[in-house]
């Protein structure tokens, strides 16, 4: 499955801003391939909404910090909470 391949992709990798876009991106493919290919409401799609703006809000502030533990650490919450959503 794509979400367990991304974060197996972002556990080991040392987080530079190039991976840092790019995990953006693969959570935006992810996003697109797992998500809106299902029958979600516009309620359900709004809260993923939400939930990825404060990721992405929390994974720039983590990376300017230095703080690769975290980053991980909330990358992958977000991909388990998305992973339960379907």
């Amino acid at each position: 499955m794509a979400l367990a391949l991304l974060m197996k992709i972002v556990a080991g990798a040392n987080v530079i801003m190039n991976d840092h876009y790019s995990n953006i991106q693969k959570l935006q493919k992810i996003i697109t391939n797992e998500v809106l290919g299902s029958n979600f409401s516009l309620r359900k799609l709004e809260e993923i909404n939400r939930h990825m703006g404060v990721l992405i809000d929390s994974l720039n502030h983590w990376l300017f910090y230095d703080n690769k533990q975290r980053y991980y650490y909330d990358l992958k919450c977000f991909l388990i909470w998305l992973k339960k959503q379907k």
